[in-house]
């Protein structure tokens, strides 16, 4: 978290399977980067998609750059 606010969310996964998440921003429409290139758009309160083992997966809010989050939070 940055500000009380949470700029993006990635996870590894563990298992080829659906993953099931709450969309820690509400209803609002999100982008989904799988191994860091993007990979299309989710909204709902909880968001599924099928993620592959070792499947590195980000989801950040529509109209974001993941890219730039992860500069900023690599700053000392």
């Amino acid at each position: 978290m940055r500000g009380g606010k949470i700029p993006f969310v990635e996870l590894k996964a563990v298992a080829d399977s659906e993953c099931r998440l709450r969309n820690p921003w509400g209803e609002g429409a999100l982008t989904l980067y799988r191994n860091g290139k993007a990979a299309g758009e989710l909204a709902g309160g909880l968001l599924r998609f099928p993620a592959a083992k070792d499947e590195v997966v980000a989801l950040v809010p529509r109209g974001t750059i993941l890219e730039a989050l992860q500069r900023d939070i690599d700053k000392p």
